[in-house]
């Protein structure tokens, strides 16, 4: 059974361009802060599957989605596991249907 923390958390999505394929690489992070700009200036290590990698910063991101995030406690890490999985999913579709995205 899964337990929420009842603190606010959000998380940020940042979404890349491979330079060297153009495939996009999103980079998911959590902060207890809505704010963009906190995102915008943290360093994003990318890795592509085409071996492209390098760390830039967040502001160079093509698009930046924030959703409100519920906080699970520490001892359940089954269901975080599938955070990324989750994510990159909600990400191809956004990128596949980009009418059907929300920039906050």
């Amino acid at each position: 059974m899964l337990v929420e923390n009842t603190a606010h958390t959000y998380l940020h999505l940042l979404v890349f361009q491979c330079p060297q394929c153009g495939d996009p690489i999103s980079v998911p992070m959590l902060s207890e802060v809505r704010s963009l700009e906190q995102a915008d200036g943290t360093t994003c290590k990318l890795a592509c599957s085409c071996g492209y990698s390098r760390e830039v910063l967040g502001i160079q991101a093509r698009r930046h989605y924030v959703e409100p995030w519920p906080r699970l406690h520490e001892h359940d890490q089954s269901h975080a596991e599938g955070l990324e999985a989750r994510v990159q999913a909600e990400t191809k579709k956004k990128i596949d249907r980009p009418d059907q995205a929300r920039l906050d």
